[in-house]
């Protein structure tokens, strides 16, 4: 995980996602959950910012995953050339990946609002389930391991 953060590319992808897609997503979670003055924005500045930073953003974090993989597969070759069975821990490495820790922190978020605002209006198991899923996600985001009630 500590090769994916000291990436100069990954850096500069996650500056430009929470610099560029930060206000809009403010923007929507706010107003979801009735923080946000108008509760139908239309936020043409952030949306703009969003869309100018969306690609260079997801282009610069796959150009550094790309190289820390390849950093990686070259540091498991032996000199002979020949490759060095992966234990258990390397074949399962995505799970520590920060940038899929991002992506679910993401996903988290969303849920938990989604939830939240479709509970007070009838949303049942659905909004339940959602709230549920959500707070795992961000838990699993945070510490890098599932919460003990959820893995029963």
């Amino acid at each position: 995980m500590q090769d994916y953060v000291a990436n100069r590319w990954i850096k500069i992808g996650l500056v430009l996602i929470v610099v560029g897609w930060g206000p809009l997503i403010a923007i929507i979670a706010l107003a979801s959950i009735g923080l946000w003055p108008d509760p139908n924005p239309n936020p043409i500045g952030p949306g703009l910012l969003f869309f100018v930073t969306f690609w260079p953003a997801v282009i610069c974090v796959g150009i550094g995953a790309a190289q820390v993989a390849r950093r990686r597969k070259q540091a498991s070759i032996e000199p002979s050339t020949q490759r060095v069975e992966a234990s258990s821990a390397q074949e399962i490495d995505w799970i520590g990946n920060p940038v899929v820790r991002i992506a679910v922190g993401m996903v988290a978020i969303i849920l938990l609002v989604k939830g939240a605002t479709s509970l007070p209006h009838g949303g049942g198991r659905g909004a339940a389930a959602a709230l549920v899923l959500g707070v795992a996600a961000i838990y699993w985001a945070v510490m890098g391991r599932l919460p003990t009630w959820l893995r029963r």
